[in-house]
């Protein structure tokens, strides 16, 4: 019916039969429901509105995702190989610089996506089997190295006995990644302590199969005021404008590892004081998958060696869990048969009367070594710790795995590969990665050209950018398994939106590659599909590459021994004579010369200590000599050669020149 106003009205009738003075007569009421019509028409508008503009935000987002990393894969894999070849050390400095900064701009971006995804509830959890004491010793051990250069201590305790899980393996490292970072890049000195655990009255599975699960992550930060834990884990908030200006980030790790743990059926909380640390408790719910499968070994009794009495109460702790005897190290052995484990990184002397020593590293083996008498293993591979115990003792040691096989990050593979992309710096970029793989790249910059290409050439695999203008990469593919063509296909791709890993394999492709791609990455995907199509070439021409390698690298690490051992023999006779100038210029360029060496940061940084603290006491510098003696004897030598012992490590450096 029409207004006063001259529209429309909306008008809802409502009648029933009825008598009324001894008649039937129809009751009717009528309600003006314009208002509310016009509401729920403005409130459907406005949803409306807001699904359209997420969508378009998903959709820039996507696309600046794609622009962006396409550059970004240009900078980091430049970089990488530029890391690869020979550099003065303050370029290699400035190089890694250069990397680290281009890490975090690739974080800062994969969180901002992360967020977008979660605030639209496109965030999709994988469901598969996983060990979680694998997931959290990896985890820890990759970032290892920051807590080494920084200095500090950083022990992981995973619970005994914990089964292995069904979940998103990746989405639980990202969560373990976030807090580990955080905690790292605000803790000065001091510690950060990992736990892995069981939940508090979790300990069997509820109706659906799951079990709680709590990852625990406790620093000796500044820690953080109660006003700003009240809104920690909201987007884009960090503890105040000076920790931005410091730290950076994006201040959206915590909210996405909130949005995470809430998929998990879990929680995230924060107990902190300032000026005393903070520590991090999250909770997952997930289904268990069954137990780890691992025989526990019947271990010795230990002793435990450490300045942080945390460290060393946690550590004897877990080992008790275990079944292990555990008591703290007050000297001398207390029993015959007991094992010291050294849980410092600095020990001026080894107490004397035990069966053995294991020292726990950082940067240790995963396997157990013995260097100089003593048992060096990664403070993060329960396993290997256990295995050292035994052995240290003399005992026999739950069998370990067969070991890997070693992995070349720059392996000669020998294979004709087309590379098509419309982008010509990622060409050039990807002619020089595979030509660094020892591969004879072919380039296309369309879909058209690489058909083209391909008739009149036999490759063994492509590699095709999945967005191109014209023809993509999805229709090349599909074009070419048209065509019978049973060449392996691998699509590379900037993209994040949600299927595209779905639409690449559904296009014929064998697999796909997410930008920004490095060594390690395509190396990897090479290999995949290398066994079927061809091993006889790839293995020619990785054992000629490797041949060459091996000769060269002889020569090198002789010369870097030689070099070593002349400065090593100088820097003990001026730790002998207390000449300071003298400890800090040798300890200097021996620095300056394991700094270009694989796999040497404990002993450039045991160097960079001597050169630092060589106005220290005397009785200090002479510890950090024979500790470095150990390391070196560790990194050069056969371990027979010192017939087992500490003492004769220290001898033999400096005089067996």
């Amino acid at each position: 019916m029409p207004s006063d106003h001259g529209g429309p009205r909306d008008l809802l009738v409502v009648g029933r039969h009825t008598r009324f003075e001894g008649e039937d007569v129809l009751l009717c009421a009528i309600h003006d429901v314009t208002d509310e019509r016009e509401a729920h028409r403005a409130l459907a508008r406005a949803r409306q509105l807001a699904d359209e503009a997420s969508a378009a935000k998903s959709q820039f987002l996507a696309a600046m995702s794609h622009e962006i990393r396409t550059p970004l894969y240009g900078m980091l894999g430049t970089l990488e190989l530029l890391s690869l070849t020979q550099l003065a050390h303050s370029q290699r400095e400035m190089l890694s610089t250069i990397q680290s900064s281009s890490q975090v701009l690739l974080q800062i971006l994969d969180d901002l996506l992360d967020y977008s995804r979660a605030e639209a509830g496109q965030i999709e959890l994988d469901a598969v089997p996983f060990d979680p004491v694998d997931l959290l010793e990896s985890t820890v051990r990759a970032q290892a190295p920051i807590a080494l250069q920084k200095g500090i201590a950083l022990p992981s305790y995973p619970q005994p006995g914990l089964p292995c899980l069904i979940g998103d393996p990746g989405r639980v490292r990202q969560i373990i990644d976030n807090l580990l970072g955080n905690a790292l890049k605000f803790t000065a000195e001091g510690h950060v302590i990992v736990r892995l655990q069981r939940a508090p009255q979790s300990e069997a599975p509820d109706a659906d199969g799951r079990i709680g699960i709590q990852l625990e992550v406790a620093d000796t930060g500044p820690g953080i005021a109660p006003e700003v834990q009240a809104r920690l884990f909201e987007p884009f908030v960090q503890a105040d404008a000076s920790t931005a200006r410091q730290f950076g980030g994006s201040g959206l790790g915590l909210s996405i590892c909130r949005r995470l743990a809430a998929l998990m059926g879990g929680s995230i909380s924060v107990q902190s004081e300032p000026g005393k640390g903070s520590v991090f408790r999250v909770l997952l719910r997930l289904p268990q998958a069954g137990p780890r499968g691992q025989v526990e070994p019947v271990l010795p009794p230990v002793a435990v060696l450490s300045e942080d009495d945390e460290i060393r109460n946690n550590a004897i702790d877990n080992l008790r869990a275990m079944g292990c005897r555990a008591v703290a190290c007050r000297g001398p052995a207390p029993e015959p048969g007991m094992v010291l484990l050294v849980a410092t990184r600095h020990i001026e002397a080894i107490p004397e009367g035990y069966a053995g020593v294991v020292f726990a590293r950082a940067d240790g083996p995963a396997e157990p070594q013995l260097i100089a008498g003593i048992w060096l293993v990664s403070a993060y591979h329960q396993a290997g710790i256990l295995r050292a115990f035994c052995k240290a003792a003399g005992m026999t040691p739950v069998s370990a795995p067969p070991p890997a096989v070693p992995v070349d990050p720059t392996p000669q593979l020998g294979l004709e590969i087309l590379v098509v992309d419309d982008h010509p710096y990622t060409r050039l970029l990807m002619q020089q990665q595979l030509e660094r793989l020892g591969c004879r790249p072919t380039l296309a910059a369309s879909g058209e050209e690489g058909i083209a290409v391909l008739r009149q050439h036999k490759f063994d695999l492509m590699l095709t950018d999945v967005h191109m203008p014209g023809m993509d990469g999805y229709e090349l593919s599909r074009r070419l398994r048209a065509q019978g063509l049973t060449l392996p296909i691998v699509g590379l791709t900037a993209s994040i939106a949600q299927g595209e890993a779905e639409r690449c394999l559904e296009a014929g492709m064998d697999r796909y590659l997410s930008k920004p791609i490095l060594l390690g990455d395509l190396a990897e995907c090479l290999r995949a599909v290398l066994p079927a199509h061809a091993p006889g070439l790839a293995q020619r021409a990785a054992g000629a590459a490797g041949s060459a390698r091996v000769e060269d690298n002889v020569a090198s690490m002789a010369l870097l021994e030689r070099t070593m051992r002349e400065d090593f023999k100088q820097l003990s006779a001026a730790a002998t004579s207390g000449e300071l100038k003298a400890i800090r210029h040798h300890g200097h360029r021996m620095r300056g010369a394991m700094a270009h060496a694989d796999d040497g940061e404990e002993i450039v940084e045991l160097c960079r200590e001597l050169e630092l603290g060589a106005a220290q006491a005397l009785a200090v510098v002479q510890a950090h000599v024979d500790n470095l003696a150990l390391y070196l004897a560790a990194y050069f030598d056969d371990p027979e050669s010192h017939e087992g012992s500490q003492d004769a490590a220290r001898r033999d450096w400096p005089d067996t020149i």
